[in-house]
């Protein structure tokens, strides 16, 4: 009986201090939630405070320490990596030096067939095209549309359609004089003083054209010189101006047709598919010459980007493109990134 009372007398006694101490926890607990309160205030005041000052925005991507247009670990002699739109220059190595331009030159060729006749004019094969070094399978009286037998001898390098053109161009204009000022004798006369008159007009320093194939003259001296400031500037001429012609390039294989037989050309360029977004490309190759080719990449992000090599060698200048398209594919990722980057930190 004891024990029960003693049981229930505990009990009325916590329940009486429980009484006097919940004002107190209470308390507490108001106090508590007042804390958590202003640290939330806080909180999102200094987030809003970032939004302003666009201290939340991610980090931009800095470059890695291995700068990825470092040239030592490519085989030409010059190269050129520029924006065609704005000028940037990525990467250059003896940029405005002269060198062999080799197959190069038909882009002036090119250049200025396409300015001189109309792109219908028909074009006959004649034999002393067909005598020029390489065999395309062209036919002595075979007769094309004149913008069909550029494309053939841009995306083949076809020393005969090349002759056979500029031939075309002189035949068209007869009586015109040479660069000495003396009546042309020579088929091809008239159609080089054209290719170089036209270096000139676009700003070409350093190019020198005698023929209109870019093969050696002989063993000590070109057909054609050039940088790769004056090479990129004849892509860039060609991209805006004839870009359907010059497109053409961009395939592995094309079917060109002369008015008597149809062609199923390949492209010299071989790794066109290894490379990705490729617009436009031209090899070119002599003994002189070593190695060259130009392509022109399409980025992705608006920007074609133009890659010149010079002087490397007959396998190399494929390895030398490959790593710089690479390259310029991950340095304009990284400028696009951090371009959204910064625009997004603006607008918030």
């Amino acid at each position: 009986m004891d024990n029960s009372n003693n049981i229930s007398d505990s009990r009325l006694q916590i329940i009486k201090d429980l009484a006097h101490s919940r004002p107190a926890m209470i308390f507490s607990v108001l106090i508590l939630a007042a804390v958590i309160f202003i640290l939330v205030v806080n909180s999102s005041r200094e987030d809003v405070s970032a939004s302003a000052d666009g201290s939340n925005v991610p980090p931009l991507i800095t470059p890695l320490a291995d700068d990825p247009f470092d040239d030592s670990g490519l085989s030409a002699r010059a190269v050129l990596v520029t924006d065609l739109y704005n000028g940037k220059i990525y990467l250059e190595k003896n940029k405005d030096i002269p060198l062999p331009l080799a197959s190069l030159a038909k882009l002036m060729t090119a250049l200025v067939a396409l300015e001189t006749l109309p792109g219908e004019e028909i074009i006959t094969i004649t034999a002393s095209a067909i005598l020029n070094e390489g065999d395309s399978g062209l036919h002595i009286g075979e007769k094309w549309n004149l913008r069909e037998l550029v494309k053939f001898f841009l995306i083949t390098s076809s020393n005969d359609a090349a002759a056979a053109v500029s031939m075309g161009v002189n035949q068209a204009f007869p009586f015109v004089k040479n660069e000495t000022g003396e009546e042309s004798g020579d088929e091809q006369d008239y159609f080089v003083t054209l290719m170089n008159a036209k270096a000139r007009q676009i700003g070409l320093v350093s190019a020198t054209f005698h023929n209109s194939t870019g093969l050696d003259l002989d063993d000590r001296e070109a057909g054609a010189y050039g940088s790769a400031s004056d090479v990129s500037a004849m892509i860039r001429e060609l991209f805006f101006r004839y870009p359907d012609v010059f497109s053409a390039t961009s395939q592995t294989e094309e079917k060109l047709s002369s008015f008597s037989a149809v062609y199923e050309v390949r492209n010299t360029n071989r790794i066109l598919a290894q490379i990705p977004n490729v617009s436009a490309s031209k090899t070119g190759f002599t003994d002189l010459a070593g190695g060259n080719l130009a392509v022109i990449l399409d980025s992705s992000f608006g920007r074609p980007i133009s890659i010149v090599v010079l002087g490397s060698t007959q396998e190399d200048r494929f390895n030398d493109i490959q790593k710089i398209s690479d390259a310029v594919m991950r340095r304009l990722r990284v400028e696009s990134y951090n371009q959204r980057t910064i625009s997004n930190g603006q607008n918030k």
